[in-house]
């Protein structure tokens, strides 16, 4: 019986101590910083064509995006020593045009600036990500296929290409009246 006793006041301390750790260990993770940042891909065409991101900077990773099988990706950022920033780039493929970045920033204030502030890259391929607190945003990059080259006449091209078909259709009558 005591054997007994013994075995049960065992259990129930091994399951009070896993539950406080489950608790404390929850509330660490809980209490740290992070911000997380959901990317959005469009493109048109639609037609799954591939498009390569970079990550770099406070932490380094790619991923891949294609409209409409698989259109968006969460990036977490985490707000250790005050902030974390990375650069995120998009590899255009060939024979496609990156059209617009269009980002909303976090609505927490940090102070006089957003806990999450997104800038866009000068050359406009990309953006920075800096956060400082917890926070979400989003960016959406539309991209469009390079319009296809169509050759065309100038105003002076189809001035001549009148004359060859009047002088053409000349020469057919003419033939006509010789035959006849």
């Amino acid at each position: 019986m005591r054997y007994a006793r013994n075995l049960i006041s065992f259990f129930i301390l091994t399951t009070l101590m896993g539950a406080g750790f489950l608790v404390f260990s929850t509330s660490q993770v809980k209490a740290q910083d992070s911000c997380q940042v959901t990317i959005v891909k469009v493109a048109d065409p639609v037609d799954d064509t591939p498009f390569n991101f970079s990550v770099t900077g406070d932490q380094n990773f790619e991923f891949t995006l294609s409209d409409p099988s698989d259109t968006t990706e969460i990036i977490g950022l985490l707000a250790e020593e005050g902030q974390d920033t990375v650069t995120l780039t998009e590899l255009t493929p060939p024979g496609w045009l990156l059209d617009n970045i269009e980002c909303t920033e976090g609505q927490v204030n940090c102070g006089a600036t957003p806990c999450l502030t997104i800038t866009e890259l000068p050359n406009g391929q990309g953006v920075v990500l800096t956060c400082l607190d917890n926070d979400t945003g989003s960016c959406t990059f539309t991209n469009s296929a390079k319009p296809l080259n169509i050759p065309t006449l100038s105003q002076w091209g189809l001035i001549v290409m009148a004359g060859i078909l009047v002088l053409i259709g000349i020469w057919g009558i003419t033939r006509k009246k010789a035959e006849a």
